[in-house]
């Protein structure tokens, strides 16, 4: 999609309460309803919305509210 912020972006829906964000894409490679797979390459990397730089804002929610990604992804 397209937020005057974000640029364009990336919301993938995880099917279990999580979803995540991925914002200010240059390009976007997949589409609205699309299944995507860990792996696939969904953009590139841009400074598109509000951005001074390229650069990738990820962010990752649960049951709506904004969760610090560390523990989700091992780190």
């Amino acid at each position: 999609g397209w937020g005057n912020a974000a640029g364009n972006y990336v919301k993938i829906d995880h099917m279990d309460g999580y979803t995540s964000i991925y914002m200010h894409l240059n390009t976007i490679n997949c589409s609205s309803g699309q299944t995507v797979s860990a792996g696939q390459q969904i953009g590139t990397v841009g400074a598109t919305g509000v951005a001074t730089g390229d650069h990738l804002h990820f962010g990752v929610t649960q049951n709506g509210v904004y969760v610090n990604p560390a523990a989700i992804l091992g780190i």
